[in-house]
């Protein structure tokens, strides 16, 4: 019979054995789960569901938000790791009537991580950016600042983002954000194809998603391009902001998706 110190062997022979076949299955577990979060995304870029407000409605195609009272968010399919991509909004005149009278609808047009609480307006934290229709003004982590002029419903607000190399080294179950800064990232905001102005620069880093709030019965509609509503005047703009792609580019870019394994 084996002696007590070859039992003793055998074991700790078993428990490196465990801890391998615990690694292997950590790991195949999280690409099934990048593979999942992969496959759940649209084939085109729209609203979904499971980042928005539970009271916002979307009409069939994803591309149109019906808004409902106080402030609510919806955000797109896709995100933005990294590159230059441009979107539209259009604030359009309601289908339907003002929950209260002597109201208002209002919206913020802008960009969110996935995390943030869709029960919120866009830049009411530090992963959120956004421009207001009724002054005009910026918003980020819940800070007003003057920016660019008011619109109203018929305006088309464009938006750039531009995200630098190298990307975000974080983990996807972190929510898509970090603490860290993303040195030279711009976002810009145009009114019916007019720049209003460099809104943010240095951003948090993170995966954002274009967005829109909506306050009380505030209707939208996007335009991920790449036929634009309004098309941008980049002619004044420096050579490095008039390189952009579409939104809508993102749906067919999988492999920036694909490369995530880095962030396991």
């Amino acid at each position: 019979p084996p002696t007590a110190r070859e039992r003793l062997k055998k074991r700790k022979k078993s428990k490196r054995k465990s801890k391998r076949t615990d690694r292997v299955k950590k790991v195949d577990n999280s690409a099934i789960v990048l593979a999942k979060r992969v496959a759940l995304r649209p084939k085109t870029v729209r609203l979904v569901d499971n980042l928005k407000a539970a009271r916002l409605r979307l009409d069939d195609n994803g591309l149109r938000v019906y808004g409902f009272k106080g402030y609510r968010t919806a955000l797109a399919s896709h995100a933005v790791i990294e590159g230059s991509y441009y979107f539209e909004v259009r604030f359009e005149e309601p289908s339907f009537p003002p929950f209260f009278d002597n109201t208002q609808p209002h919206v913020r047009v802008g960009i969110g991580v996935g995390s943030i609480d869709k029960e919120y307006p866009l830049g009411y934290d530090s992963l959120s950016y956004s421009y207001r229709d009724v002054d005009g003004a910026k918003f980020n982590g819940g800070v007003r600042a003057p920016y660019g002029a008011s619109f109203a419903i018929g305006d088309v607000i464009g938006v750039l983002l531009v995200m630098n190399p190298p990307k975000p080294t974080f983990l996807l179950s972190d929510g898509g954000a970090s603490k860290d800064i993303n040195e030279g990232s711009r976002l810009l905001f145009f009114k019916n194809g007019e720049l209003q102005g460099e809104a943010f620069t240095d951003l948090r880093q993170g995966f954002y998603h274009a967005g829109v709030s909506m306050y009380m019965n505030a209707q939208v509609s996007f335009n991920f391009g790449p036929d634009f509503w309004s098309p941008p005047k980049t002619d004044h703009l420096p050579p490095e902001l008039r390189e952009f792609k579409a939104y809508a580019s993102l749906a067919s870019e999988e492999q920036l998706y694909g490369d995530l394994k880095e962030f396991q």
